[in-house]
């Protein structure tokens, strides 16, 4: 069932693309707010990395859609990406993951970045209104009961391995992705 959803909203996102409904407009917006910032080489290359990929997360076709911005509004030079596939993510425990995510390795700085979605659809706006906190048990303090409910559903292991091998990992995110990639540094 999940895969057949998946093949029509990669139909769907493609018929998009192609006739540039609604993703033209968000691409726009994006790259009007982010394009000083992501030509500028004044900047970390995971920053860029991570503002690139926390717009990219949005599409359903994500190396697709790194591809059009590429040709339509340039990137830098380091913004060169090998996407972990979805196969290697769901045998690292994923396919229960409610958090829309991506996982790459740079191909420039060779550091992982992990982009969570922000909101985007009902799912993650009803996540959104869970606001009340609630206690987190590794750290003191209290988080948001919807970001921390999704963070909790991200299987650590696979980061821990990149980690003990000696890699970085950079989290990174929008509004909801944001709040779940901090909430998931601090499960680390």
């Amino acid at each position: 069932m999940r895969e057949r959803e998946r093949e029509r909203e990669r139909e769907r996102v493609h018929e998009n693309l192609r006739t540039g409904f609604g993703r033209r407009t968000r691409r726009r917006r994006i790259m009007a707010s982010l394009g000083k910032i992501i030509r500028d080489d004044k900047h970390p290359v995971w920053l860029v990395d991570a503002i690139v990929l926390s717009a990219v997360v949005y599409s359903s076709a994500p190396e697709e859609e790194l591809k059009i911005i590429e040709r339509e509004y340039g990137l830098p030079a380091t913004a060169r990406y090998e996407f972990v596939a979805e196969k290697e993510l769901r045998e690292n425990g994923y396919g229960n993951c409610k958090q829309t995510l991506l996982v790459v390795r740079s191909l420039v700085d060779s550091h992982y970045i992990v982009a969570c979605r922000g909101s985007s659809d009902i799912s993650d706006a009803l996540v959104d209104l869970r606001f009340l906190h609630r206690t987190m048990s590794l750290t003191p303090g209290a988080a948001h009961a919807g970001f921390l409910d999704r963070a909790k559903t991200i299987p650590l292991e696979y980061f821990r391995r990149l980690l003990v091998r000696g890699e970085n990992v950079v989290l990174a995110g929008h509004s909801l992705g944001g709040a779940v990639a901090s909430l998931l540094a601090l499960r680390y």
